[in-house]
């Protein structure tokens, strides 16, 4: 009984590291991603170039059935891990509560 606690307990400090260091990864996808775009913004501008206005963009049916494709994957993904954590219940270890 001591070794299924002890593992219990290794497995919430490994996953509780785990998430931030996730999350982490995603501050610093999207730091990147704005840091970027302010660069290319300014370069744009330092040119005297205007920037293309995204009205003026004309998407292909090609495009929105793929954009229209990832929001529903990304629907019914999301469903389904609310019903999976829904079934879990309030006897969810540690470690699933940092999840929901």
């Amino acid at each position: 009984m001591a070794t299924v606690a002890a593992s219990e307990e290794l497995l919430s400090i490994v996953f509780s590291f785990l998430i931030v260091t996730v999350e982490a990864c995603g501050g610093l996808v999207i730091a990147t991603g704005v840091i970027r775009a302010i660069v290319g913004y300014v370069r744009t501008c330092g040119r005297g170039r205007r920037s293309r206005d995204i009205t003026g963009l004309s998407p292909t049916r090609e495009d929105i059935l793929l954009l229209s494709a990832i929001i529903a994957l990304r629907t019914v993904t999301n469903t389904l891990l609310e019903r999976e954590l829904a079934l879990l219940g309030p006897d969810c270890p540690a470690f699933c509560g940092a999840l929901a």
